[in-house]
Order: C-alpha cells, then sequence, then structure tokens
C-alpha cells in the first residue's frame, strides 16, 4: 500500500537512524497506559542503558516532550509531545479521508476556506503525487450540492468563542414566523449543529432553561451581557440535543408518528435514516409503515407534504388534520388559474 510520510526538519546534528528511533520512541509512549524500561529497550533494540538514557534527555531538553516516570509502576509514559512532530504514515484511505474532510469544511464553513486550503498546501508538500491526486479527486466527489444557508462569518465565530469561554451574551434575533420586528434577548451559547441546510445554537435564556434552537444566519448584534451564567443540562450536548431533531427542532420526543408510504418512493424513503428511533415494516404490497417519536409535528407534516401523493399519515390525529390544512391551502392556490397560466 501506497503511504505518504510526513516529516519534520530535524536538527543538522542528529542522524536519521536516531531521529527513527525517536519517533518510534514517542509512538510508543504516547500509546497505551505506559511502558517500562525493559519494554522499551527491547521494542527499540537499545543496547545500553545510556543511550535510551541520552534518548529521553534530548526529547525532554531539545524538544519539550513531558515525559513521565511513574516509580511506584515503574512506566514511563508521554504526556505531551511537545515541539517533536511526528513522522506518520497515512495509507491511501487515510489521505482521502484527510482530503475530503477538508472539502467538507470549505462546503459547511465557507470562512474557513483559506485555512483549509493552507493545511492541504503543507501536509500537500509530504504526499507522493499519485497519492495525492488520489485523495483530492475522491475528496472532490465526496461533497454533494448540498445546499448551505448564508450567515455572517463574525456571528459564527462569535458564537463558537462564547461557548469556550461559557459567556452569556445579549443577541437580537428575527423569526420568519413572527410578524413583529427583531427581539433582544439574553442567551447562553451551549452549542452548534449543522441540520437540513443550516447552522443552528443551541442555547439556554431566561425563558428557556432547559434549551432551545436558534437559526444563526437570524442572529445579529452580539454583545457581552454580564449576568450569572446558566450551564446545560446535566449529560446533555448539542450532539445529543440535535439528534431528536426531525430536521431542525429538537426537544422532549413527545409525537409518536406513523406514516404509510407507497411505491415509489417507498425504497427510497426506507434506504435513508431520517431520524434516529425510526422503524420500517415492509408491507405485501412494496409499501412501508415507517413510525418514530419526534419533538415536533409541524416539520414531519411539511416534509409529508413534499412527499405527496405517496404519503398516507396514520397517527397521530394532530398530524393528520395538518396535512389536512396544508391540503386545503394548496387547492386553494391552485384551484382557479394564476395571471401567469392565462398569459
Amino acid at each position: 500500500m501506497q503511504c505518504a510520510k510526513v516529516v519534520d526538519n530535524v536538527p543538522k546534528d542528529t542522524s536519521n537512524l536516531r531521529m527513527e528511533r525517536l519517533n518510534q520512541l514517542v509512538h510508543i509512549l504516547r500509546s497505551g497506559g505506559g511502558h517500562s524500561k525493559r519494554e522499551l529497550m527491547e521494542k527499540l533494540e537499545y543496547n545500553s542503558d545510556k543511550t535510551f538514557s541520552r534518548d529521553l534527555e534530548l526529547l525532554r531538553d531539545r524538544f519539550a516532550v513531558e515525559i513521565i516516570y511513574d516509580r511506584h509502576k515503574n512506566m514511563y509514559k508521554c504526556t505531551n509531545a511537545g515541539e517533536f512532530l511526528l513522522r506518520l504514515s497515512l495509507p491511501e484511505d487515510e489521505v482521502t479521508a484527510l482530503a475530503s474532510g477538508l472539502k467538507m469544511a470549505r462546503h459547511f464553513l465557507p470562512h474557513l476556506s483559506p485555512a483549509a486550503d493552507a493545511l492541504w498546501l503543507k501536509i500537500s508538500a509530504f504526499l507522493p503525487k499519485g497519492l495525492l491526486a488520489r485523495g483530492e479527486e475522491l475528496g472532490r466527489q465526496t461533497v454533494v450540492a448540498l445546499p448551505v444557508s448564508e450567515m455572517d462569518h463574525a456571528v459564527f465565530r462569535r458564537l463558537t468563542e462564547a461557548i469556550w469561554k461559557k459567556e452569556p451574551l445579549r443577541v437580537s434575533y428575527s423569526s420568519p414566523y413572527r410578524e413583529n420586528k427583531e427581539k433582544e434577548r439574553v442567551i447562553f451559547p451551549w452549542g452548534v449543529y449543522f441540520q437540513s441546510h443550516a447552522w443552528y445554537l443551541w442555547a439556554g435564556s431566561p425563558e428557556y432553561k432547559d434549551g432551545a434552537t436558534w437559526r444563526i444566519s437570524r442572529i445579529k448584534n452580539i454583545r457581552t451581557e454580564c449576568t450569572a451564567w446558566l450551564d446545560a443540562p446535566e449529560g446533555l450536548s448539542a450532539e445529543s440535543y440535535a439528534g431528536s431533531a426531525w430536521f431542525a427542532h429538537p426537544g422532549e420526543l413527545k409525537y409518536a408518528v406513523r406514516l404509510r408510504i407507497f411505491r415509489p418512493l417507498a425504497p427510497i424513503v426506507a434506504e435513508t435514516i431520517w431520524h434516529p428511533t425510526q422503524k420500517i415494516e415492509v408491507q405485501s404490497d412494496g409499501s412501508i409503515v415507517y413510525s418514530a417519536n419526534v419533538p415536533d409535528l409541524e416539520e414531519v407534516a411539511r416534509w409529508a407534504m413534499s412527499c405527496a401523493p405517496y404519503i398516507e399519515v396514520l397517527a397521530p390525529k394532530e398530524l393528520r388534520e395538518r396535512m389536512l390544512a396544508l391540503g386545503e391551502d394548496i387547492c386553494k392556490r391552485h384551484g382557479g388559474h394564476s395571471d401567469e397560466t392565462e398569459a
């Protein structure tokens, strides 16, 4: 298998053979809970205790590698590689993963594109041309034309900084579901996540102590708020919180949804994970019964309307009624001829 070698600029007075041994030593010390002197000397074929001690001294003094010796266990371990840049062997799959990940970063976080390009340029300088071309080609094929809503990159950076620092903020927020103007509110940013073509902020507030969701593209005028910090609910993370959502709105899984989906849409729906709680029952006629527990019915209703006429809501009753209301709205809009149709 073709591998890429990523190496550091080694001091001129250090032989390649010794740098190879030092590289292996740091690799071993950074893995596992600890290693005895005898184990290290056997693995790296040291001929003397002095050579082993000199290598440890070089790593500690020249490269600031934090190597600790546990006298009770008689073991060495490395807690920090310091300034020692490990030489890595990168198989094709790892190069592809790196190229794909950087491609995704450019797509989903456009403001990081310059940083992603700079990182790839630095790494690619050490990659064989064949491996580099393969990784870039597969990386280009990884990201599909998935839409990403525009947002103020300065706002995104400010929010992620506040998450890290646990800094309360006062922001202005506008919602398309309200006719009133922007509303100011105090928030406690806990995390961000990407869902259904947009970035969202998960945060607490005086009104929502257990957390709520705000679309980042609608947040403006961020200012530091001098108030006590509110922690996120214990045991909950942005990832677990967002995982409850059908699309964008997470929360308590209080609605048991059952949908009958007919061909040709049935196999298409069945091959996708729409929600972590989903269950699929294949019917004799080729249709499926899809069930899941969700926090919000409105998102499911809009999704189901996009699947018409190949879908029927079986439960709950509230979702059937919402579908009927949306269907009536569609009939009203399409019952007559529009000016453009007549023209």
